[in-house]
């Protein structure tokens, strides 16, 4: 998942998957729980992530496509996404 995995402490496997995308954050959660399972990298990746699914009939809300209605979708947490979360655009599943 990432170079030299087993050599790195926990601020430098953090900063290894800082720029992965949602999906790649989850899969390494995963892969961290598997191996090393360290809570202090677990915990604050998780906080990263957010699974949501829109409100009402939208098909595109903060930069996320949804098939229908009740898709989810696990998207890492930007303004976007909490924005539409307090707008209600999007609800938090």
């Amino acid at each position: 998942m990432i170079e030299n995995y087993d050599d790195k402490n926990r601020e430098q496997t953090l900063a290894a998957v800082a720029g992965f995308s949602a999906d790649r954050l989850a899969a390494f959660i995963a892969f961290e729980r598997e191996h090393k399972d360290r809570t202090t990298v677990v915990k604050p990746l998780e906080r990263k992530l957010v699974t949501v699914t829109p409100t009402g009939d939208r098909r595109y809300v903060a930069g996320i496509w949804f098939d229908g209605p009740s898709e989810t979708a696990t998207v890492r947490r930007r303004t976007r996404v909490e924005r539409a979360l307090e707008n209600g655009r999007l609800q938090e599943v």
